[in-house]
């Protein structure tokens, strides 16, 4: 079994924070929830455990924060099943949300993906990326 790619650091593959209002409510708050179509290749193979690894803003951006991943499990972004992860999203109401994950997979719509809890595990801010 091939092991999780990892960086010099020794953490696993980067979470990449592209969603503004999910990137802010990870930095001013320390935790967030978040909707992935793919299943994270670390799960798949270490059930029940955390993933700690870096957040940027985009794929190939700078670090915005380390960060430990947990998975919710399996979950149909359908608003009814949004709603009581929405406090910890970073979005006003679960519409707002699915809305932008379906906006994010554009015509490959599928009815299931994964859902994630990500908390930063520095208390250091990296001010620059707050701006966009």
């Amino acid at each position: 079994m091939a092991s999780t790619p990892r960086n010099q650091e020794g953490f696993s593959i980067v979470i990449s924070f592209s969603v503004l209002e999910a990137r802010n409510q990870l930095l001013e708050n320390g935790v967030v929830y978040t909707f992935r179509w793919k299943r994270r290749s670390f799960f798949e193979k270490q059930k029940g455990s955390l993933e700690k690894t870096w957040a940027n803003e985009k794929r190939g951006g700078k670090r915005i924060a380390d960060v430990e991943i947990e998975e919710v499990g399996e979950i149909n972004p359908l608003p009814v099943h949004l709603k009581p992860y929405l406090k910890q999203s970073g979005f006003a109401d679960a519409w707002k949300w699915h809305d932008k994950i379906v906006a994010m997979e554009g015509p490959m719509f599928k009815p299931m993906g994964w859902l994630y809890k990500v908390s930063r595990l520095s208390q250091q801010l990296r001010k620059e990326t707050n701006k966009q």
